[in-house]
């Protein structure tokens, strides 16, 4: 878009979404050719920390921020963790206002995003806040 080349040296994981945006194409490639199955955001931020993965029809947000909602460390809240069905099975629009969190009724599906979601962040070297309560102390 602003027409500037990528630095050689640098490890990329992003699309050229261009096409998409421009209605040329209706999948994002990766520059190998590979589709890209999922777009990750990682806020780390302890007071609004949280991971967010969409994938197809489906976006997972994982909540991390005051007290750990979600999972963080291998430890489980579901209550923190929600999944949204962006889009219906027909291609029709579906919960785009994510108001439906359907986390508990696809539990294999939550689960497996969250593992990918937890990998993302350990691939890309992320560090999740530790609230001060919880770290050390120097007292």
């Amino acid at each position: 878009m602003a027409g500037l080349e990528a630095d050689e040296n640098l490890e990329l994981d992003g699309c050229d979404i261009l096409p998409l945006i421009q209605g040329e194409s209706d999948r994002v490639m990766h520059p190998d050719g590979r589709e890209r199955e999922a777009i990750f955001w990682f806020y780390p931020m302890e007071s609004h920390m949280a991971v967010v993965m969409r994938k197809g029809d489906w976006k997972l947000v994982n909540n991390l921020g005051v007290s750990h909602l979600g999972q963080h460390a291998g430890v489980k809240n579901e209550a923190g963790v929600e999944l949204f069905r962006l889009q219906k099975q027909d291609g029709s629009a579906g919960d785009l206002g994510e108001e439906e969190n359907l986390a508990a009724e696809f539990p294999e599906l939550r689960d497996a995003m969250l593992a990918e979601v937890e990998a993302f962040v350990t691939a890309a070297g992320g560090l999740y806040a530790i609230p001060e309560s919880e770290g050390c102390h120097d007292d």
